[in-house]
């Protein structure tokens, strides 16, 4: 009986992580399709990388492979839009929240007062101070020095990184903390996790949670080993290129 009673309690555990676990779409734009699939799957969180090119944004992983039909706007800001306009200012019909983890792969003097102006056409749908419901955009990437976060409006938030430190008030403007999962973790995903990695990782976490700050490990191992192993030391965000496997995955632990 205790033995029943110990593993009821372990599935119950698992289960309640389960219903709190948020899933990213790492490099959404290399999905068939964009926004549109990871949407529909009601992933948590969104991720575009942009560059600025002759005042336009466009949505890619390099440089020379820039498609002048893949804008931000087309790929991501309109649908957005469109969405929130037929659902009584709401990304998801439920008030569930979205995120837009938004990457410059060009610096942010230029690219982020461009960003800046194309969001704030339509600031309702990206006020997540305001409306729980809305967008909230996280920056990525090239992030400007974190003494000049209160130059751009309260809509934008930054990804942290652990090894920097910022005032209190500096903190109010962090989305996240994001660090690479080598620069804690060698485990490849299969096997037992190394308990220093788990300790490593369980750092990590909770240096963030300290400051109130979800956590997110980017280059993790992405199967169901690793999401296992990552609901369990309590992930913030799994970072997947697997849309529809870690849904799917993620129903059958609830």
């Amino acid at each position: 009986m205790k033995l029943i009673h110990f593993f009821s309690l372990f599935l119950g555990c698992c289960c309640s992580i389960s219903a709190q676990v948020k899933l990213h779409s790492h490099n959404d734009y290399e999905q068939a399709r964009p926004f549109y699939l990871a949407y529909e799957h009601k992933f948590a969180s969104i991720e575009a990388d942009i560059f600025l090119v002759n005042g336009e944004l466009y949505v890619a992983h390099d440089k020379e492979k820039i498609d002048s039909a893949r804008t931000f706007k087309a790929l991501y800001l309109n649908p957005i839009v469109e969405l929130m306009q037929k659902q009584n200012n709401q990304i998801y019909s439920d008030g569930t929240p979205l995120q837009l983890l938004i990457d410059l792969k060009t610096d942010h003097q230029s690219t982020l007062p461009v960003l800046e102006k194309q969001l704030l056409e339509h600031k309702a749908c990206f006020d997540s101070n305001n409306n729980p419901g809305a967008v909230k955009v996280v920056i990525s990437g090239s992030i400007p020095p974190a003494d000049l976060f209160n130059k751009y409006d309260s809509i934008i938030f930054f990804d942290g990184r652990p090894q920097r430190s910022y005032t209190k008030k500096q903190q109010e403007r962090l989305g996240m903390i994001s660090d690479s999962y080598a620069n804690h973790a060698k485990w490849p995903g299969y096997g037992a996790m190394p308990k220093t990695d788990k300790q490593n990782i369980e750092t990590f976490v909770s240096n963030a949670h300290q400051m109130n700050i979800p956590a997110r490990l980017w280059g993790c191992p992405d199967n169901e080993a690793a999401w296992d192993q990552f609901i369990m030391l309590n992930f913030d965000f799994i970072n997947t290129d697997k849309i529809q496997q870690l849904r799917q995955y993620i129903n059958t632990k609830r």
